[in-house]
């Protein structure tokens, strides 16, 4: 008789204590399943995403990407209370949890990825230190660094048909880098140094007479080269510095008598 009253009373509604996506919808019919899903799932689907793109969090709108849910679908995949007198009875004891049947256009979201590589993708630069004018120039290093489109349209399908987008938030999209062959340490201190040599002119003092060489001159003598490893070599060439002002030097001179 218990059998009976359950089974004429529930018929037709969802088996009792089964959620969607953390979504009561035991007891209910698939009408009612399918607008308590719409009322209290679907707006954490259309919330916008977070994943990680080279370390900096990234903003992903489900629907410019195509990442969707079919209520509709999950409804019919969950179907109805069975007539089976041991599965009504176990259905006391245990629960069930099911996930919303997830879409993914993949033209869509590979847009979306696309546009994100554009605005985030860095082109490697070389460091460099250079002197122009009497001044040191230095070209700070960069790595380069590349989102990969298609590693993260797979991802993201992957993680989002998995568990929606409890699963994709947090989400870190695969990357590329491309190394550089100098350090940014190396070359602030390539141009530490050289600053220091053109930081004033140089005093020559002998026979009670000063000669002094201009910071231009200096800079002239100056050469700055990559190293065999990640840094840089400077170097003046005394005999460009001293050329100037060989005359006055000699000047200075005279013969033993």
């Amino acid at each position: 008789a218990v059998y009976l009253v359950d089974l004429f009373t529930t018929s037709g509604t969802v088996e009792r204590n089964t959620t969607v996506g953390g979504v009561e919808v035991g007891g209910l019919t698939p009408d009612q399943a399918a607008a308590q899903l719409s009322a209290l799932a679907m707006p954490e689907y259309a919330a916008p995403i977070t994943v990680d793109v080279h370390g900096v969090p990234t903003t992903i709108d489900p629907a410019e990407a195509g990442l969707t849910a079919d209520v509709a679908a999950t409804v019919e995949s969950i179907g109805t209370r069975s007539a089976n007198p041991l599965v009504r009875l176990s259905s006391f004891f245990t629960s069930t949890e099911r996930p919303l049947v997830d879409g993914v256009d993949e033209t869509s979201l590979t847009a979306v990825v696309t546009a994100i590589a554009a605005e985030t993708d860095l082109a490697p630069v070389e460091g460099a230190v250079t002197v122009e004018n009497a001044q040191v120039v230095t070209t700070a290093p960069v790595i380069g660094r590349n989102l990969d489109v298609a590693g993260a349209v797979g991802a993201v399908a992957q993680a989002w048909i998995a568990g929606g987008p409890d699963s994709v938030e947090g989400l870190v999209l695969p990357v590329s880098s491309t190394p550089v062959r100098a350090s940014a340490d190396k070359t602030e201190q390539a141009a530490a140094e050289a600053a220091t040599i053109l930081s004033a002119p140089l005093t020559l003092t002998g026979a009670g007479t000063s000669v002094e060489v201009p910071v231009a001159d200096i800079a002239a003598a100056v050469t700055i080269t990559p190293d065999g490893a990640d840094g840089f070599v400077v170097a003046v060439d005394p005999a460009t510095v001293l050329k100037p002002v060989t005359p006055a030097v000699d000047a200075t001179q005279s013969d033993p008598r």
